[in-house]
């Protein structure tokens, strides 16, 4: 056979679309000439071939050999793959490793064997030490070129790379192509939505007293022991006291953990941002922007934002009065003795002064910017012998006020139908939840329809059903 000559119609060629494999197939012969020529094949013969229709890489002698010996061996019409090209390898995309914690734990409250909630354990900030790394970044690979049969090069998906880390408290460096995320400070780490901070944290290792004295702090605030009377805990951020409170004041811009217990003395406050939670309330006052919770809770004001829960443990309320936006739950409610204890569902006085606010902020932003619209179409209906500089001025300036007036609406508004909502929920879902027992002289209040409890109960819900307060029990 002239290896030179490559016009064989019994040799069958298959190409890959994507030009990635080659197969070869030799036809059956029906005549002995025909086995004869098919059996003058060679390895070199073949790779003369596919050479010839332009294949140049990825040819595998051994798997041209295989051809050879399936023709000695009488095998015909089988498909080979005798050559394949090699595909790229597509880029990884860049990615962050976190080597800490960078959310506080907040697992599900604890229940105790005796019925009990345990919501202190279930609390952990997440911490890192000055210097500490708590993140790396992998860059994004380029990948590796691969190349088909034919020689050309195939060109593999670049990875996308991520954005560097924002926000405050760390410095970064770049060590061998990784970057390292270092912390400049000890203190609590945290994201903010997508910016990661480091709060220092205040930490006073024995109990607050008047050594110590009040503290103002931008960050958190942990106590290890007591708040003492008489002194002052400010903190933008959480305060965690692991002993008791007495008739001192906390004022925190988020949560408030007071592990065992607040005793007032009729002085003692707590402002939050947040949650509050403690194990035991006696004559403090409480001012929540999320929900309350406590075992019990004696000749205290409460009020919650969300809701307040004193269902865990002993769960009583005695005295005292509560107020929460969306529901209150508890054990008891009220005391043999004709303890006077107030439970109202509503939002608080200040609430509805913001929204009587919001309400008449809007409605004078949307008259501003209706004046604006037509100031506006005034001057663009003016003909050009009246247009000039001063008009063109009149109308960037009345464009530039009309931007600022609809910001400032669009941010009123949404707060407002925020709030509306809120009060819409607290009447139409809002409920105060007995499970146990309501004692006689306990007094229902559901957005100013009060109801007086008059007889001993048990498992009862109050809600608001069409203008009216509904007495209903419960499973």
């Amino acid at each position: 056979m002239d290896e030179n000559y490559f016009d064989n119609d019994f040799i069958v060629l298959t190409v890959d679309p994507l030009k990635m494999w080659a197969d070869i197939q030799i036809t059956e012969p029906f005549t002995d000439p025909e086995e004869e020529e098919r059996r003058k094949l060679t390895v070199d013969y073949l790779i003369g071939y596919l050479n010839n229709e332009g294949i140049t890489m990825g040819i595998n002698p051994e798997r041209v050999q295989e051809v050879i010996d399936f023709i000695d061996s009488g095998i015909y019409d089988l498909d080979v793959r005798v050559a394949e090209g090699k595909a790229p390898t597509d880029g990884t995309d860049g990615r962050y490793e976190y080597l800490v914690p960078i959310a506080d734990d907040k697992a599900k409250p604890k229940i105790n064997e005796d019925g009990s909630v345990d919501y202190f354990n279930s609390l952990s900030l997440a911490m890192v030490n000055e210097n500490q790394v708590f993140a790396e970044y992998y860059p994004a690979s380029a990948g590796e070129f691969g190349y088909n049969i034919y020689g050309e090069v195939v060109k593999p998906k670049k990875g996308k790379n991520l954005s560097p880390l924002r926000g405050s408290g760390f410095t970064s460096e770049d060590e061998n192509g990784i970057v390292k995320y270092r912390a400049a400070m000890s203190g609590r780490i945290h994201f903010n939505d997508t910016k990661v901070i480091i709060d220092e944290v205040y930490i006073v290792k024995g109990d607050l007293d008047i050594m110590e004295g009040n503290i103002n702090f931008s960050g958190d605030v942990e106590v290890k022991g007591d708040v003492r009377s008489g002194l002052t805990v400010e903190a933008k951020g959480n305060v965690y006291v692991h002993g008791h409170m007495g008739a001192s004041k906390i004022i925190a811009g988020k949560n408030v953990v007071v592990k065992r217990g607040i005793q007032g003395k009729d002085k003692g406050r707590i402002e939050a941002g947040g949650d509050v939670t403690t194990s035991f309330v006696e004559r403090c006052e409480i001012d929540a922007g999320g929900s309350v919770f406590a075992e019990s809770v004696l000749d205290a004001n409460i009020f919650a934002r969300n809701t307040i829960d004193i269902s865990s443990k002993a769960g009583t309320v005695v005295g005292g009065s509560l107020t929460a936006a969306q529901g209150i739950v508890m054990k008891q409610a009220g005391n043999e003795n004709g303890a006077k204890t107030m439970l109202n569902l509503n939002v608080s006085p200040y609430f509805l002064r913001r929204v009587a606010e919001l309400r008449n902020t809007t409605s004078k932003l949307k008259g501003e910017i209706e004046m604006l619209e037509d100031r506006l179409a005034e001057l663009n209906e003016l003909d050009e012998n009246q247009t000039g500089d001063r008009v063109d001025n009149a109308k960037m300036q009345c464009l530039r006020v009309k931007v600022i007036k609809s910001t400032e609406y669009k941010q009123a508004k949404e707060e407002l139908d925020f709030r509306e909502e809120e009060m819409e929920n607290s009447k139409r879902k809002g409920a105060i939840v007995i499970n146990k027992l309501v004692y006689p002289g306990t007094v229902v209040n559901i957005w100013r329809e009060p109801y007086v409890v008059k007889n001993e109960l048990r498992s009862v819900k109050y809600s608001l059903r069409g203008g009216r307060v509904r007495e209903e029990g419960i499973d």
